[in-house]
């Protein structure tokens, strides 16, 4: 009987014990992830990207991009927009962005993205954080925002999702 005893004793111990290990470890996992998406925010520019556009194809580290070229718009006229949009349903949004998507003129960019360069993702969460990715999640239609700087080199690309 007191062999028993020992026994369930021993078990529930290491349950204690290794239940207290879990817990930290997620502790530090959730700090070490919030501090990951403040170091990957740093990592885009902030001002505007100069090339935006879907991808065409992508091959190594080559990608063709249909650059959109549109007018850039002030302040007062990004507002006035938005407050336009603002009384619009959901579909008849979609549909004007449609719209807009196809009247947009474009030229094919052949660009190469050299090694190191950061690429970021959206995090998925609500609060429009970033994500470090990689040179194999640009997907053909991917839609790209890209950073380049004074030399025309490619500083930093942002993946914004499949059109």
């Amino acid at each position: 009987m007191k062999k028993y005893i020992v026994i369930a004793f021993i078990v529930l111990s290491s349950a204690v014990v290794f239940s207290a290990c879990t817990n930290t470890n997620q502790n530090d996992q959730s700090s070490i992830d919030s501090q990951t998406v403040e170091i990957v925010e740093s990592l885009l520019p902030d001002r505007p990207a100069e090339i935006n556009g879907q991808v065409k194809s992508i091959e190594g580290n080559e990608v063709i991009v249909l650059n959109e070229l549109k007018e850039a718009l002030n302040d007062e006229e990004r507002i006035a927009r938005r407050e336009d949009r603002a009384n619009l349903s959901q579909e008849e949004r979609q549909a004007l962005r449609q719209e807009e998507m196809e009247a947009v003129e474009t030229e094919q960019l052949t660009l190469q993205i050299p090694v190191g360069v950061p690429i970021m993702t959206g995090s998925g969460n609500a609060d429009g954080s970033n994500i470090s990715a990689n040179l194999a999640d640009i997907k053909t239609g991917s839609y790209l925002s890209i950073w380049q700087d004074k030399q025309g080199q490619v500083e930093a690309v942002k993946i914004k999702g499949l059109n």
